[in-house]
């Protein structure tokens, strides 16, 4: 069974545009140097503690015009006992505009198996996902999303985004639409200021970055998502890498950190090899 959704802007004719769209940074992208290829390794944790997962990414930039990423997440330790997860993920970002051309995702838990494909063209997001139950006897389903609106990111062209700007002190803060699944959401960034952070036992200067994020509804309008995340917290390193260190949410259990702990820049000829990650089960049927 496919279910189409979607929201229009053609839907809100004769009513007045949401707020929010006029706070949209619309900017192109900043000056600062584009990172080389490298590959990621993150660590996520309960309150800075217990390791809850692992994330590795490799990233490729200035292939046929395009960044390209691939990446690997699962639980780990007893968060995999109690929630076995696994995902990978497959984004291509327009190198020049730093904006997102296809994302490929696929995940599992122990309840149902998920395939995202999510098309980024001109003024309309395209996102298509199918879900296959793992207990007997329940239906397969395919949805499709359509989002009308320009422009729009993925995680990966939101970090690279931000990441471009000179961040001086008193910066004013960037609000995009970032499109990671099946919905979109309004993300503020606000520079807080740098400070220095002991991370993977040495010392480095951060930027450290307040995140402001709220699901945009089908009609447009906002939902806040305060009642399941209290606060949210992003950091990167404030020299010639700018390399994202870490992310921290606060929950209504604790604090979810996802820590960059290891980091390594890739030579040209183990490039090919690195990206050759064959990523989760293929894209979701696409039209």
């Amino acid at each position: 069974m496919l279910l189409v959704l979607g929201w229009s802007s053609a839907q809100a004719k004769g009513k007045e545009e949401p707020e929010w769209k006029s706070n949209l940074t619309v900017a192109p992208p900043g000056e600062f140097p584009m990172l080389g290829p490298a590959t990621f390794t993150y660590n996520v944790s309960w309150n800075g503690v217990l390791k809850a997962g692992q994330a590795d990414i490799v990233f490729a930039s200035g292939r046929n015009g395009q960044i390209e990423t691939r990446g690997t997440t699962r639980s780990a330790g007893p968060a995999r006992v109690l929630w076995p997860y696994d995902a990978t993920v497959e984004s291509q970002v327009h190198a020049g505009r730093l904006l997102p051309v296809e994302v490929n995702q696929w995940e599992a838990d122990r309840e149902e198996e998920n395939v995202y494909r999510t098309v980024f063209e001109g003024a309309e997001v395209r996102s298509y996902w199918a879900t296959k139950p793992k207990k007997a006897g329940k239906p397969c389903e395919e949805r499709e999303r359509v989002f009308d609106q320009q422009p729009v990111h993925d995680l990966i062209s939101g970090v690279l985004y931000l990441r471009s700007f000179p961040w001086e002190k008193g910066a004013e803060p960037v609000s995009i639409v970032v499109f990671p699944f099946r919905d979109p959401y309004l993300v503020t960034a606000r520079l807080l200021g740098r400070e220095e952070r002991n991370h993977a036992g040495k010392k480095i200067d951060a930027m450290k970055f307040d995140l402001a994020i709220s699901k945009i509804r089908k009609n447009g309008t906002l939902e806040p998502i305060s009642k399941q995340m209290k606060s949210a917290h992003f950091w990167i390193s404030d020299d010639e890498l700018r390399l994202p260190l870490e992310i921290r949410a606060e929950i209504f259990v604790g604090s979810i950190r996802v820590q960059l702990t290891k980091f390594e820049l890739l030579k040209e000829e183990a490039v090919a090899q690195a990206v050759s990650f064959k990523g989760g089960k293929g894209g979701a049927r696409s039209k």
